[in-house]
């Protein structure tokens, strides 16, 4: 194996010299490639600034939604002891157009599973609806620049 180091080598003396002198000129299209690269960089830039500001934006809409579902499914949980009476009763009275349904009262209404079941999925409809009416909301209130390019 050789051990020796490169630059004492005389052909590698003979390679600078070779190439010191080499100076190979641009060709024409050079300063074309430059503007276009330039003004590509420009367009990534404006892209990545947009982008931020969009995922910005978007956080503080789902922000603003997280916030709005759990509040309003909090209230609505909490207030579902006394809205299920009422909710028996304007159901009793639906299910009263019902011929085969009228002999059903409010209470046992009230006292069935399927109707829990029912006011469970409501209070959810409920709180994702305003979840998801909050979080447009908050988005068509963001300024008109963070929205355009």
């Amino acid at each position: 194996m050789n051990n020796k180091i490169l630059h004492d080598d005389p052909h590698d003396d003979k390679l600078r010299r070779l190439f010191s002198d080499f100076n190979p000129g641009l060709p024409s299209g050079n300063a074309s490639f430059m503007t276009r690269l330039l003004r590509n960089m420009e367009s990534v830039e404006l892209l990545r600034a947009h982008n931020l500001k969009m995922r910005r934006r978007n956080r503080r809409a789902i922000t603003a939604a997280f916030a709005a579902g759990i509040i309003s499914g909090a209230l609505l949980t909490a207030l579902l002891p006394l809205l299920a009476p009422w909710l028996a009763r304007a159901a009793g009275w639906l299910l009263a157009l019902i011929p085969a349904a009228a002999q059903l009262s409010p209470a046992i209404i009230a006292d069935s599973t399927p109707f829990t079941v029912v006011l469970w999925c409501a209070v959810a409809a409920i709180a994702t609806l305003s979840a998801w009416q909050t979080y447009n909301f908050t988005l068509s209130l963001s300024p008109k620049s963070e929205t355009e390019m």
